[in-house]
């Protein structure tokens, strides 16, 4: 059976996802803080009397068991037909991560996303990094600028990826582009 387990969505969000929900058969329930040091899948056997949305997070997050990443995708399709606008974060259960508290799961996935909104802007970075040493090539600037591109390039490309490790690269692209900004401006 399919089912679904909302937090940090206000009551009339959390709704209108369970009206969505129930019209593809789907199990829905909501949950708070008070189930953070829960096993993951217990909040599934929640009811709909939560009333306040939780705190300890700042961000939506659906949780998804006995879901496909293509029964995921459809769903998503379903909220939009019924007007919800999600940019929160989906969790999909497995069998190595139901047992692990919900906390552990939410901090999880939440770092998990900031590092993967971070390398989308990390490889923006490369970009503009790669196009202005293209357009000034041969100075000192250029080089050291080129030197962290390839670098953060060669991060991106890898396979392990850490939020400490991004944002280094990150920030030392920023801090080049920034200083070169200012010296040509």
């Amino acid at each position: 059976m399919s089912r679904i387990a909302l937090y940090g969505m206000t009551r009339e969000k959390a709704e209108k996802v369970s009206r969505a929900a129930a019209s593809e058969g789907i199990g829905c329930s909501v949950f708070a803080d008070d189930s953070l040091f829960s096993p993951a899948e217990s909040v599934f056997e929640r009811d709909n009397t939560v009333t306040e949305p939780g705190q300890k997070f700042s961000r939506e997050f659906i949780l998804y068991d006995g879901f496909t990443v293509e029964s995921i995708r459809s769903f998503s399709h379903t909220m939009k037909r019924y007007g919800i606008a999600f940019d929160g974060i989906r969790i999909r259960l497995t069998q190595e991560n139901r047992q692990w508290t919900v906390s552990r799961l939410l901090e999880t996935a939440e770092a998990e996303y900031e590092t993967a909104v971070k390398l989308k802007v990390l490889g923006r970075m490369i970009e503009a990094a790669v196009q202005y040493v293209r357009q000034n090539p041969g100075s000192d600037s250029s080089e050291k600028l080129a030197q962290y591109a390839r670098e953060a390039y060669t991060y991106l490309h890898g396979r392990e990826f850490t939020l400490q490790e991004t944002d280094r690269h990150c920030f030392r692209l920023s801090h080049e582009l920034r200083q070169l900004e200012r010296t040509v401006n």
